[in-house]
């Protein structure tokens, strides 16, 4: 996916929830305003609104996510 982030082109979550959106485990205190987990709570964006706390759900390996994109030249 394309991105306006200064130092890279572009950007993929490969980790994703098994029935959407994604999940993370806040490690460190900046993860205290997470743009990610506000971009999951919401369907819109195709988000799963699970918190980035507690039990993960259960997690796949996006691979058409890998083989469409740059990352895996």
């Amino acid at each position: 996916m394309s991105t306006n982030i200064e130092w890279t082109d572009q950007t993929e979550n490969i980790i994703r929830a098994k029935e959407g959106g994604w999940w993370c485990h806040k490690k460190s205190e900046g993860c205290a305003n997470c743009y990610a987990e506000k971009l999951n709570k919401n369907s819109f964006f195709g988000g799963n609104k699970q918190p980035y706390s507690g039990q993960p759900p259960e997690l796949v390996l996006d691979t058409e996510a890998i083989l469409k994109s740059d990352f895996s030249r």
